[in-house]
C-alpha cells in the first residue's frame, strides 16, 4: 500500500457526496494515517501547515458539505481569467465588474435559447425493437454530456451498470429520450487497501455484452473515464464532468 493511495482514498471520499458523510471517519483515520507516515519517510520538518492541515479537512465536510463545495481552487483558478479582463491600469475593478456584467446577460440568453437536452440529430442509428428517430449525438444529463463517440461515451446506473453508449433515440411506449448501450457484465476492484477500489468508483472491468440494451436517461448518475491498458479496461468514475 503506498501513501499517495492512502491520500488519494481520503480525498476521493471526501469529494464524494454519496460518501463523505458515511465515510467520514474512515478518510480521517486514512489522512491521520498518511500524515503519521509522512513524518516517518519525510522527517517532522517537513510537516507543514498544509500536511497538518489534513487533519481537519474531515471535519470541515461534516459542517460544510463535500470538499469541492468550500474549495479554494476554483477561485485561485479564476484569477487568470479576471486578469484577462483587465485591458488598461486605469480603473480595473470596474473593467472587471463591466465585463462580468456582460458576459453574464450572454450566457442568459444562450441558456434560454437551449430548450432540448439533446443535441446533433443523425440517422445512422443502431436502433433496437421499440425505439425509434429522432435519434442523436449527443445528450446533456444534468450536470454532464453524453455521447455516443470516444471518449465521453461511458456512464454508470445508479444500480453501478458501466455502459458504453451507442445511440440517444426516442421510445415508442414512452416517447422519452433512451440510451442504447452495451453494458461491462464483470467489474472487479483494482487494488484492496486501504480500501476495496470500488468503493471509490474505480473498477477494472471486463465482459462487455453483444447485446444491445436500453435505459432511460434518469438511470444515469455519473460519467465515466475509460482506459485500456495491456489488454485491460480501467474505469474511472467521475466526479466532476462536462
Amino acid at each position: 500500500m503506498t501513501l499517495f493511495i492512502v491520500l488519494s482514498a481520503a480525498v476521493r471520499i471526501l469529494c464524494t457526496e454519496s460518501l463523505c458523510v458515511e465515510q467520514n471517519l474512515y478518510a480521517q483515520s486514512l489522512l491521520k494515517c498518511f500524515v503519521k507516515e509522512f513524518e516517518n519517510l519525510f522527517g517532522k520538518e517537513y510537516l507543514s501547515y498544509n500536511v497538518h492541515g489534513l487533519l481537519h479537512i474531515s471535519n470541515d465536510v461534516m459542517k460544510f458539505g463535500p470538499l469541492d463545495s468550500f474549495s479554494g481552487f476554483k477561485f485561485e483558478n479564476y484569477l487568470c481569467t479576471l486578469k484577462t479582463l483587465v485591458k488598461s491600469p486605469n480603473q480595473p475593478l470596474q473593467q472587471i465588474h463591466n465585463r462580468i456584467v456582460e458576459q453574464s446577460a450572454m450566457c442568459q440568453t444562450r441558456s434560454n435559447s437551449k430548450e432540448k437536452t439533446a443535441m446533433t440529430e443523425h440517422f445512422k442509428g443502431p436502433l433496437i425493437y421499440g425505439f425509434t428517430s429522432p435519434q442523436y449525438r449527443m445528450v446533456n444529463i444534468r450536470n454532464f454530456i453524453l455521447q455516443n463517440s470516444e471518449p465521453n461515451c461511458y456512464c454508470i446506473t445508479v444500480q453501478k451498470n458501466i455502459v458504453r453508449v451507442l445511440n440517444i433515440c426516442y421510445s415508442i411506449s414512452t416517447k422519452t429520450l433512451h440510451v442504447l448501450g452495451k453494458e461491462y457484465r464483470t467489474k472487479t476492484s483494482v487494488f484492496e487497501e486501504p480500501c476495496p477500489s470500488e468503493l471509490l468508483g474505480i473498477y477494472e472491468t471486463k465482459d462487455k455484452s453483444t447485446e444491445i440494451q436500453s435505459w432511460p436517461l434518469e438511470s444515469f448518475t455519473n460519467k465515466c473515464q475509460v482506459y485500456k491498458f495491456k489488454n485491460k479496461v480501467f474505469c474511472f468514475v467521475m466526479l466532476h464532468s462536462g
